[in-house]
This record gives structure tokens, C-alpha cells and sequence, in this order.
């Protein structure tokens, strides 16, 4: 069998689709946020073919919320964007 393979550590981009600061989520007092969405995608690097990365899971993920920090309690891909809820 003759095949071709590449073998790489890269660091993904996360770019943040939703909430913004143009499309906010209102997570009430920062310190205590209540229930909210997080849109991201994740994309591989341009040497490694760059398009969406998937597979990862839900608690790969922290969220950051004013100085606090939460895991994602649940999260799927939907039209190659993560969508994530974090834990409160």
C-alpha cells in the first residue's frame, strides 16, 4: 500500500461567533453567570489543510466569564461551529 502522512502538533484558532460585543449574552452577576451559549469555531492551520476541527468534546473546553472560569457542561457541532454551554 503506498500512502502519504503527516504527523503535526499545532495549536487550533478559536474564533468566538457568538456572544460578542455587538451580539452580547446577558449572563447576570460575572462572579455567579447563569445558563448562556458560547458559538465558536475551531480551525486547523493553513499547512494542515485549514478547514473546521472536529471531534473535540464539550469538557475540552473552559469558559472565562469576567475573572471566573467554567468547564462547558454540554456542547455539539452545528454547521461546523461549536456550540457550548457552559456549567453554572
Amino acid at each position: 500500500m503506498d500512502a502519504d502522512y503527516n504527523f503535526s502538533y499545532f495549536e487550533p484558532t478559536l474564533d468566538i461567533v457568538e456572544p460578542t460585543q455587538s451580539y452580547r449574552a446577558y449572563v447576570g452577576d460575572g462572579a455567579d453567570p447563569e445558563r448562556f451559549l458560547v458559538r465558536l469555531r475551531v480551525t486547523s492551520p493553513d499547512f494542515l489543510g485549514s478547514g473546521s476541527l472536529t471531534g473535540l468534546e464539550a469538557d475540552e473546553f473552559d469558559v472565562f466569564v469576567g475573572s471566573s472560569t467554567t468547564a462547558a457542561n454540554q456542547g455539539e457541532v452545528i454547521a461546523a461551529a461549536y456550540v457550548l454551554e457552559p456549567a453554572t
